[in-house]
């Protein structure tokens, strides 16, 4: 699942900082501990015709 970041955080399994706006792919259930802690919302992708 793609995230997009709201809030800068350091993530605890890659140990990479995250910063505002940056579009990442995690595992669906460490994307939704992300968006439910806060720190992130679900990214879809613009349809490009």
């Amino acid at each position: 699942m793609k995230i997009k970041v709201l809030k800068r955080f350091n993530d605890r399994i890659t140990k990479e900082r995250k910063n505002v706006g940056d579009i990442c792919e995690y595992t669906d259930d460490r994307a939704k501990e992300l968006i439910s802690n806060g720190f992130a919302v679900e990214h879809k992708a613009a349809d490009k015709k």
